[in-house]
């Protein structure tokens, strides 16, 4: 019989166990522990690593910044395009730790989604540019 009985499940978009298609084909979250805070190395690869999750959803974001890189979350922001008449850009910032203590903050931008042919055609048009 290629009948299954069962019922569908649809993830929960806003978990903190959710991912993106480009978060599941690339999988790293974690901070390079080879490389010394001290090393200014460390601060390149952890701008890599946030400007990676930063196309998760919030919660996915908030516990890989504070259970994994053990750093302290700020702040989400959804960004109002008025040209598009949308909230189209999004961006967090996280710091080393709490207060006004900080030694280290990071504000982390998202780009352009993978999967969203019309922007990347809006990304690609040249129009507005002389020569």
């Amino acid at each position: 019989d290629w009948l299954v009985a069962g019922k569908m499940e649809y993830p929960d978009r806003s978990s903190a166990s959710y991912r993106s298609l480009t978060g599941l084909i690339d999988r790293r979250v974690d901070l390079d522990r080879s490389i010394a805070p001290a090393d200014s190395r460390h601060h390149a690869a952890l701008c890599v690593m946030a400007s990676k999750v930063a196309y998760e959803n919030e919660a996915f974001i908030r516990d890989v910044v504070t259970r994994r890189w053990q750093m302290e979350f700020v702040k989400f922001y959804n960004c109002w395009n008025e040209f598009e008449s949308a909230y189209t850009a999004q961006a967090f910032v996280f710091c080393d730790k709490a207060g006004p203590d900080a030694e280290l903050v990071v504000v982390a931008f998202r780009g352009t989604p993978a999967f969203d042919a019309a922007r990347w055609r809006a990304d690609l048009d040249p129009s507005w540019y002389k020569v």
